[in-house]
């Protein structure tokens, strides 16, 4: 692990270069403390492709810090760990009423993203982090921990989490409710994309680079709500996680967009909190496509009893009635860069109880029948057809990341009130 000396007091520039996101030689820019103050002084002392570290601390911010440059914030110090976990020496405690905690914007020359650090809830209304962005160095967050209450209101400017640029990468990370379980909150990880709805797919190895998909890998997501919330051309993955009491879903033409897709692969579905409220789903899709694969997942018990008593994994149909077959951005369609066709929700080789357990959202019309099974649904009828998992892990992880060579079990995340420094 690297760790630079620190000048109490003062902001320094360091005296020895890292290596940066593309190879080159970087600055690491030292903040005096964890305050909002010092960290936004060493943000304006730093450069494109620079790390600002924060050293081991509890404040709390009751503004934010937004940024243009291609640079990365990091706990001075933190150990990696696999499926992610609450203990970090960094803890944020988001108080903004005015704007979101971390903002930035990627480019084309260095990855912006975020290490090590723990977000708690406090008495704020906006989002932990926000990205924006087209660049080619997609948002990298690794091994931070984020406190997740019930924000009810216009997405993404509730949300605990807006990803809004195009692409980007969590890994070792914990994601963690800390509200009234039977309460179903949203604003969780909202995801949109500057690409168009109205071009090619993305999933699998059609993602060239992994420069346009939203994923979430070797993490932990504990009574999360609207986890992710895909909406206007969103593209998502979450893959070798723990989805434990955690629902998600895409918008649908409430949004006037749709989400794009969304791909869950070789995760574990289970609901451990007895008193969850799930709504009956662990993913609700209500435009665009999807594919699940590889999971498992466990029966769990709803508190609701519309839903029958038990978690499905998926769940389809929108809030409102179908206008008839073949809508352009119904569930099970999608776009070939020319045209809107058929793009089928696949569900194969999943294993546990609720594995191909598939239900429709069937109040307000008959998503049931506009969504036909071997048209716009297949259930265990083999694998998406020219479809194969992105490469594992992330290649961009490389650039920043120090894998622990053994996984370490998450634990719980308990709430944590912190005074203001």
């Amino acid at each position: 692990m690297n760790t630079p000396h620190r000048l109490a007091g003062f902001v320094y520039l360091a005296a020895f270069g890292m290596l940066s996101a593309n190879g080159a030689t970087a600055a690491t820019i030292q903040a005096a403390s964890c305050s909002l103050q010092a960290v936004q002084t060493a943000v304006n002392s730093a450069s494109d492709g620079d790390v600002v570290k924060i050293p081991n601390g509890s404040c709390a911010w009751s503004g934010g810090i937004s940024t243009n440059k291609q640079i990365r914030i990091e706990a001075q110090s933190y150990t990696p760990t696999k499926g992610g976990t609450m203990s970090r020496g960094v803890v944020i405690t988001n108080n903004s009423t005015s704007a979101p905690l971390f903002s930035f914007t990627s480019g084309n020359n260095y990855h912006v993203g975020l290490a090590g650090i723990r977000f708690n809830e406090g008495s704020g209304n906006q989002n932990h982090v926000r990205f924006s962005g087209s660049g080619t160095k997609v948002p990298l967050i690794n091994d931070c921990a984020f406190e997740f209450k019930a924000r009810q209101g216009s997405n993404p400017g509730i949300a605990m989490i807006a990803m809004l640029s195009l692409g980007g990468v969590f890994w070792n990370s914990y994601f963690q409710g800390v509200f009234d379980p039977n309460t179903a909150p949203g604003g969780g990880i909202f995801v949109e994309s500057p690409r168009a709805w109205t071009t090619a797919g993305t999933m699998g190895m059609d993602d060239v680079g992994g420069r346009v998909n939203v994923y979430i890998e070797d993490s932990t997501l504990k009574d999360v709500a609207s986890a992710p919330d895909i909406d206007q051309g969103g593209r998502f993955v979450m893959r070798h996680s723990v989805i434990d009491g955690t629902w998600g879903l895409t918008h649908g033409f409430t949004s006037g967009v749709t989400g794009r897709h969304a791909e869950f692969y070789d995760n574990t579905f289970v609901t451990t909190t007895t008193s969850r409220n799930m709504a009956g789903r662990y993913f609700w899709l209500r435009g665009g496509t999807a594919l699940f694969t590889g999971n498992s997942v466990a029966r769990a018990k709803d508190t609701q009893s519309y839903a029958g008593g038990v978690v499905a994994l998926l769940e389809i149909g929108d809030n409102t009635s179908p206008s008839g077959n073949d809508s352009p951005m119904q569930p099970g369609w999608g776009h070939n860069g020319t045209s809107h066709v058929r793009d089928p929700i696949y569900v194969w080789g999943n294993t546990g109880e609720m594995g191909s357990r598939v239900g429709f959202n069937d109040q307000s019309g008959c998503w049931s029948c506009v969504t036909a099974t071997g048209s716009e649904l297949i259930v265990n009828g083999g694998a998406k057809p020219g479809w194969s998992r992105f490469t594992y892990p992330h290649p961009a992880r490389a650039a920043v990341e120090d894998i622990a060579s053994a996984p370490q079990q998450p634990q719980p995340m308990a709430p944590s009130n912190v005074a203001a420094q």
